[in-house]
């Protein structure tokens, strides 16, 4: 019996934040300066809401979005080098990215 991968994502060469394109798939690799969990508020209960994180690197500020994922408030942390990969959106002004 053998188990293969539901889809294989080709792993990007690293940019650099101020060369992301809007639109395409990016790969950056950053120290996290900011996470906060943002509640959904009013009559939204339970785990509803939004995990936000900055990564800067030498260049700029990337701004990270998971919603509906309260687990990880305990595996983003300030001061932490992480990789991400993903879709550039511009919010506020900012290149994003978001699940």
């Amino acid at each position: 019996l053998h188990h293969l991968p539901a889809r294989y994502e080709h792993e990007t060469a690293e940019d650099t934040i101020a060369s992301l394109v809007e639109d395409t798939i990016g790969s950056v690799r950053g120290v996290v300066v900011a996470s906060n969990w943002a509640s959904a508020g009013g009559f939204a209960r339970g785990r509803r809401g939004r995990f936000q994180a900055v990564v800067e690197d030498a260049t700029g500020r990337l701004h990270l979005v998971w919603f509906n994922a309260p687990w990880m408030r305990d595996k983003v942390h300030p001061g932490a080098t992480v990789r991400v990969q993903g879709k550039v959106k511009r919010f506020n002004g900012y290149p994003q990215m978001a699940n």
